[in-house]
């Protein structure tokens, strides 16, 4: 789909003032693949912090240099209209030694997936899970298995769950593990974003 991406730079304005969030940015792409135009379509509501403007500019900026494979209808290259996230992160140094980290998130990135076991290493907040009461009324215990999504600032960022011993725990679970912290997951240097799985037990 891509042929050339241009890295997106953390704006310092907005890092110094803690800004960030997701963004999304509506491009148009010629029959050739280049990007004709871009603009922030979604950005003041989800955005924290003063130096939003900065953020959008980084986005527009960087994105209008990207080259993209043409795309293809009834066999001829054609004009397209698109919107693609960004989502701009600064660590607060808790799970980072103190270290605040900015990243941005494209969406050509496809998480790393890590097993449960690796990731259990990286964990630095762990919210332990309700028994609810209405489980425990019905004597009911075992596994709740979610899926994750980790972002490069080691918070939770997509959970579902998988496989439960009961639908009675799977709130309590999702609750808990929504609050959980990781240390960033570093490749090459770098932070990325992890899939991996969660298990919650009930006992």
């Amino acid at each position: 789909m891509f042929r050339t991406v241009v890295p997106i730079d953390y704006p310092q304005a907005a890092q110094d003032s803690g800004t960030g969030g997701l963004v999304v940015v509506r491009m148009m792409v010629t029959e050739n693949g280049d990007v004709e135009s871009a603009e922030v379509v979604n950005g003041e509501s989800v955005l924290a912090g003063t130096a939003t403007d900065a953020i959008k500019e980084a986005a527009t900026q960087a994105v209008k240099q990207w080259k993209f494979q043409p795309y293809i209808k009834d066999g001829k290259p054609v004009r397209v209209s698109t919107n693609l996230p960004f989502r701009f992160t600064i660590t607060d140094g808790k799970c980072s030694d103190g270290a605040k980290q900015a990243t941005v998130t494209t969406p050509f990135e496809h998480p790393v997936t890590a097993t449960e076991k690796a990731m259990q290493t990286h964990i630095c907040k762990k919210v332990a899970a309700v028994y609810p009461r209405m489980a425990e009324l019905a004597r009911v215990s075992g596994d709740v298995v979610m899926a994750a999504t980790i972002g490069k600032d080691g918070m939770i960022q997509n959970l579902h769950v998988l496989s439960s011993a009961s639908p009675l725990l799977n709130q309590s679970a999702l609750d808990a593990v929504k609050q959980w912290r990781y240390h960033p997951y570093v490749i090459e240097g770098k932070p990325v974003e992890v899939a991996t799985t969660i298990t919650v037990a009930f006992r």
